[in-house]
């Protein structure tokens, strides 16, 4: 066997282990974000890996044990059948650095995590290889002390440097993380300005204080008696089915009565702090991982030399957010104000809600990758899952299976011509042009600055990363009962649709009344209570009452708020202008259902209550009280990223910022929403998806009944 220098992590002696002194080719590996772990000699990849892989045929990493943290790493390699049966672990992990930007950690140990020249060898089949110093690290943290571990490891156990074999392994990485009885992941060494261990007594505190309240044996064999039935992932105990439990006991007596941050202290005590360094590891936003998570039977995660299971970090979380929401977002007794904990509750489980592969690429989007690509290819193994006649979503599983199956043979992994234009376009004329789905023009952003300047209008960018709100599409049905009516031409890329006209943007406002809500959201203070949302409000409506009395006077009805009617819906203008502001939607509440208030009556409440506050009496009722957290939280959400503009016959409608006047407002055949189009000579171009009230139910359908010239095909580029 050839010598192996040892790779001893700095956590152990405070230096760095020595690099590799040996060049090798560089060649990417599995996954691209992690192109600098699986460098290989060219002269050692045949002895090292043999013949090539059967099709069904993996290999797996046998690490060898170790009693003493500083043994050099020995594993070595061993080829199986995904249908052996034979056990083993998967680790998932992040190639460089395991820290967030912000961390306490100095320069030159972020540069041994990033830089290329910064290589650990590792004794794999009797050969010197070399991987990056987080994987390192994190196989010295798993091996045992008196018996092999055997492990997949994408970087070690694929030959990176065979095309054909990288093609076909990430076909496979779905089934390989779902058959390993655990996925461990590795979030790298802790720190030693911020000790990891405090984090793990507070998740236990956060545990023993509901245990008290409810009884966690009684919750755990609860779901796990659902959980078994279901067949479902250790990831799928979801929030609804998580908020149905806890309202047998209510929560707010919880809360109150024993307050966690009472005994457990505050967002900014040591224990929380640590805690937020684990749930800022760089794990959490790649987009890789996630597929690793969601498929996973079984999660540990691996902090250093600290251990902890995923169930019992999910399920202190959801505590935590249930805490926090009961107190009120921004309030001085939350727990974790930046909502830090969304990183494990807030996601969409496979197996229980049955996502689509669409629901997916946009659940991920605002993870990274390295290479943009693989935004899309990360996604392949979630969805390529056979299908299993004792699962209750068989039906749902097959036809995620039969998406892969479609998708996957049109761009593989690996091959030249699958560039990042080419990929994210033909994942968006896949969903429109085969699967029907007008979803996909709904994740586009086309005016967005950095936006890939290759790609059409009506192409998503998914290597954007900033956080995207599209409408909930599944509450509305624009174009009632029709379906999609697509055309492609490849020449051109040119998309085009059928679809009714229904107006052209004739007036977007932006004014100092829009601009004092859109500051006030801004502010910090605003989170700590919401007077200064009120406030807002309140000189908001004033300035339009204001004016609203002048126009009247001069001349009467055509004030905002007159009685005058909103012709497609039949209420007063006042009250659809500001169901327009809220998208129509009711912020929740615990009020009974026959005492909801009308938006325009709430606003008139608190803008009558301010004002005799401030003449020195009066205050809101506590009906309106109770409902104006809800209602100005939702007008928070829309105003901060939307504009208000009305149609040349008077249509109200919302829409991100990027709207111009002249912009066409269709309903294209078979989209649940409306949307802007913008005329370029002889086609158009896709602005965003739009809220136009009164038109969000089949409105425009029915009018293109009555008038055929309102039937059109828009031509997308």
């Amino acid at each position: 066997m050839r010598a192996v220098k040892r790779v001893v992590p700095p956590s152990l002696n405070n230096r760095f282990a020595r690099p590799s002194r040996r060049r090798f080719s560089l060649t990417h590996p599995i996954r691209s974000q992690r192109h600098h772990e699986a460098t290989q000699s060219a002269c050692s990849t045949t002895s090292l890996y043999g013949q090539q892989l059967w099709p069904q045929e993996i290999r797996l990493l046998l690490l060898q044990p170790a009693a003493n943290p500083d043994t050099p790493i020995v594993a070595k390699l061993e080829r199986t059948s995904l249908t052996s049966g034979m056990k083993y672990a998967a680790l998932s992990y992040t190639w460089g650095t395991p820290f967030a930007s912000d961390a306490p950690v100095d320069d030159e140990t972020m540069a041994s995590y990033e830089n290329d020249r910064h290589h650990y060898l590792i004794d794999l089949n009797g050969i010197e290889f070399p991987v990056g110093r987080n994987l390192a690290e994190g196989l010295r943290r798993l091996r045992h002390a008196t018996e092999q571990r055997a492990l997949w490891v994408d970087a070690l156990c694929i030959n990176q440097q065979d095309q054909e074999e990288r093609g076909l392994q990430v076909r496979y990485m779905g089934r390989i993380y779902q058959q390993a009885e655990l996925v461990c992941v590795w979030l790298g060494e802790g720190l030693n300005d911020l000790p990891s261990r405090p984090a793990m007594a507070l998740i236990e505190g956060i545990l023993d204080s509901f245990k008290h309240w409810y009884g966690t044996e009684k919750f755990e064999k609860r779901w796990g008696e659902t959980s078994e039935k279901a067949l479902l992932t250790c990831d799928s105990i979801d929030q609804r089915m998580f908020w149905e439990w806890l309202h047998e006991k209510n929560a707010r007596q919880w809360v109150q009565r024993d307050d966690l941050h009472l005994h457990l202290g505050t967002a900014f005590s040591p224990a929380w702090k640590a805690l937020d360094d684990l749930l800022s590891r760089t794990w959490w936003d790649r987009a890789w991982t996630w597929q690793e998570k969601e498929l996973a039977r079984s999660i540990k995660i691996y902090l250093g030399d600290l251990e902890l299971s995923w169930r019992k970090l999910r399920f202190a979380m959801l505590l935590v957010m249930a805490h926090d929401q009961a107190h009120g977002r921004g309030q001085k007794d939350q727990l974790m104000p930046n909502r830090r904990y969304l990183h494990i509750v807030d996601n969409i489980s496979i197996e229980r809600n049955s996502p689509t592969f669409l629901d997916m690429a946009i659940n991920i989007r605002h993870r990274e990758c390295r290479d943009p690509a693989d935004k899309i290819f990360g996604l392949l193994g979630a969805v390529q899952q056979e299908a299993d006649s004792s699962s209750s979503h068989i039906n749902a599983r097959i036809a995620r299976y039969q998406e892969f199956s479609n998708f996957s043979g049109m761009i593989r992994y690996g091959e030249k011509v699958a560039t990042v234009p080419r990929l994210y376009t033909e994942f968006a004329r896949y969903h429109i042009q085969d699967m029907r789905d007008l979803r996909a023009l709904q994740a586009c952003n086309p005016r967005k600055k950095g936006r890939h300047p290759e790609l059409p209008s009506w192409v998503a960018d998914w290597s954007d990363t900033s956080n995207s709100y599209e409408l909930s599409s599944y509450i509305y049905d624009a174009a009632g009962n029709t379906t999609v009516d697509v055309t492609y031409d490849p020449t051109n890329r040119q998309m085009s649709l059928r679809g009714t006209f229904v107006d052209t943007v004739s007036t977007v406002y932006r004014d100092a009344t829009i601009d004092a809500l859109e500051d006030a959201a801004h502010e910090d203070k605003v989170d700590d209570n919401l007077q200064n949302w009120q406030r807002a409000v309140t000189d908001y409506y004033g300035t339009i009452y204001l004016r609203d009395i002048k126009n009247s006077r001069s001349d009467p009805g055509q004030g905002l708020l007159a009685k005058t009617v909103y012709e497609p819906t039949g209420e007063s203008l006042g009250e659809a202008y500001w169901r327009t502001l809220l998208v129509n939607k009711r912020p929740g509440t615990k009020m009974d259902a026959d005492r909801r208030i009308k938006p325009q009556e709430l606003v008139e409440d608190i803008f009558h209550g301010e004002v005799l506050k401030r003449m020195g009496g009066g205050a809101l009722t506590a009906p309106t009280r109770s409902y104006v957290p809800g209602w100005l939280g939702a007008l928070h959400r829309t105003v901060l990223r939307n504009r208000f503009f009305t149609t040349g016959r008077g249509l109200f409608g919302l829409a991100p910022a990027n709207l111009r006047e002249g912009d066409v407002v269709v309903v294209l055949d078979g989209g649940n929403v409306p949307f802007l189009l913008r005329k370029r000579d002889d086609h158009y171009q896709l602005v965003e998806e739009a809220y136009v009230h009164g038109f969000m139910h089949g409105a425009a359908i029915k009018e293109r009944r009555s008038d055929a010239s309102l039937e059109r095909v828009f031509h997308l580029r």
